[in-house]
């Protein structure tokens, strides 16, 4: 056969096996077109492939930094998986309502930390109405707030601050042995009144109890 031009075909029988010519015509090479044959492109990338099943194992390689497996969604990254220094899994959404959720427990390894950022940074739970519990615990919501604070005591500094209290004298009126152990209490307890405003602070700050 010579000079032949063109050439009609649909199925073609080669050595035995029939084999659908039809599904290798007006293929672009790494472009998947409905009911043609997948040809990969210069580069080996193929795209517009819609659902894939996967028997048995896949096995993804690439560079450093380059991403493995990523699944866009609104025009950016919902999920990539890659090898780098500083990032295995990178979480991007443009739609700040959307949630990554897990059925599962999460564990980390031994000396594994959990990072966040410096800027803005994270909450944890996100709402004061979400349960969380720490070493164990119960989860809880957000603890109501303490007890409101009475105005701190003022007090006369003592000469030389004596925390020996003696038993308090017995004559009428009762009280402590010198000014000085009586001022040292006064002291005690306005310093306890301090500490507490800060640790209430603190707690407050964190979102640990709700705000006075």
């Amino acid at each position: 056969m010579t000079n032949l031009t063109d050439l009609d075909v649909t199925t073609l029988t080669v050595s035995g096996s029939s084999a659908n010519v039809a599904a290798l015509t007006g293929v672009t090479a790494g472009t998947v077109t409905a009911s043609k044959a997948l040809v990969v492109d210069a580069n080996k990338d193929l795209l517009a492939l819609r659902n894939l099943g996967i028997a048995g194992t896949l096995t993804c390689s690439g560079g450093n930094g380059v991403n493995i497996v990523a699944v866009p969604d609104n025009l950016a990254a919902a999920w990539s998986l890659k090898e780098g220094s500083t990032n295995y899994i990178v979480i991007v959404t443009t739609d700040s309502n959307k949630r990554v959720s897990f059925g599962v427990d999460l564990a980390c390894g031994e000396g594994v930390d959990v990072n966040v950022g410096t800027t803005t940074g994270t909450k944890l739970p996100a709402l004061s109405t979400q349960k969380l519990g720490l070493f164990g615990v119960t989860p809880v919501t957000q603890p109501a707030a303490l007890t409101a604070q009475l105005t701190s005591i003022t007090h006369t500094e003592p000469g030389t601050p004596d925390y020996a209290i003696q038993n308090l004298t017995s004559s009428s009126p009762f009280g402590f042995v010198t000014a000085d152990e009586g001022n040292s209490v006064l002291k005690v307890i306005l310093n306890l009144q301090t500490r507490m405003a800060e640790l209430e602070n603190r707690l407050e700050t964190l979102g640990a109890i709700a705000a006075n």
